[in-house]
C-alpha cells in the first residue's frame, strides 16, 4: 500500500516483514497513543531500564540517566505541561521514562557530540523491549524544557531529551498517523556514493 502524505509530498509504503527480511518486532512496534489506567509492575519497569542500558554508545561513554515518573511529586504539573504542548494523551500513561543526557559525558568526534545519538539508541531499546512485553510505548518530545528541568530537578549539564510514555495498551489501538508507512528504500539509501543506485545492473 502506498500513501501520499500531503504535508511532506512523499510517497509512503507499508513494509512486508517477510519480503524485507527484518525481525517482526521492528514491524510490530508502533507509537501507541492510548493507554490503559493499569499500573505497571516495578519488575516491568526495571526490565525496560535494563534494556535501555544495553544500548551501544560512542566510546562506551553511556551518557544517559533515566528518571521513572509515575504518581510522585510533580507528575500533575508534568501532565499539565504535556497537555499544553499538545500531547495530553501522554498523561494517560502510568509511566513516563525520562531519558536524560549528561552533556559532560558524551563522546565528541568529528565536531559532534554523539551523546544525543546514544540516548536515542537507549530510547529505541526501551521501545523495542516494551513491544516484546506487549506494552504500549510512545516517545514524547513536546514539552517545555525549563518546566521539566525544574520539576525533575535536573543538575546542570543534564538535558531532558525525551520521555517514553509506557503502559498497558488501551482498549482501542491508536498510533501516530504515518505508522507503519515508510519512505521507499530507494529514496533513502544509495550504494557506494550519494547517487549510487540500489538496483542491480
Amino acid at each position: 500500500m502506498t500513501l501520499q502524505q500531503k504535508s511532506l509530498k512523499l510517497q509512503l509504503e507499508s513494509i512486508d516483514p517477510q519480503k524485507a527480511g527484518v525481525h517482526p518486532l521492528l514491524i510490530q512496534r508502533s507509537s501507541q497513543a492510548n493507554f490503559a489506567s493499569t499500573e505497571l509492575e516495578r519488575g516491568q519497569i526495571i526490565q525496560l531500564l535494563q534494556a535501555a542500558r544495553c544500548a551501544p554508545s560512542s566510546h562506551n561513554s553511556q551518557p544517559w540517566y533515566f528518571i521513572v515518573v509515575t504518581n510522585g511529586a510533580g507528575r500533575e504539573e508534568i501532565n499539565q505541561n504535556l497537555a499544553e504542548s499538545g500531547v495530553g494523551w501522554a498523561a494517560q500513561a502510568p509511566v513516563l521514562l525520562a531519558v536524560v543526557f549528561n552533556s559532560s559525558e558524551g563522546s565528541r568526534q568529528n565536531g559532534l557530540n554523539y551523546g544525543l545519538f546514544d540516548c536515542g539508541l537507549a530510547a529505541q531499546n526501551i521501545l523495542l523491549q516494551a513491544t516484546s512485553m506487549n506494552l504500549a510505548a510512545h516517545p514524547v518530545n513536546y514539552f517545555d524544557p525549563q518546566t521539566m528541568r525544574r520539576v525533575l530537578k535536573l543538575p546542570r549539564k543534564h538535558i531532558l531529551v525525551l520521555f517514553v510514555a509506557v503502559g498497558q495498551p488501551g482498549q482501542q489501538s491508536v498510533s501516530t498517523e504515518s505508522n507503519p508507512l515508510r519512505k521507499p528504500l530507494a529514496t533513502i539509501a544509495a550504494w557506494d556514493r550519494w547517487d549510487g543506485s540500489l538496483v542491480e545492473e
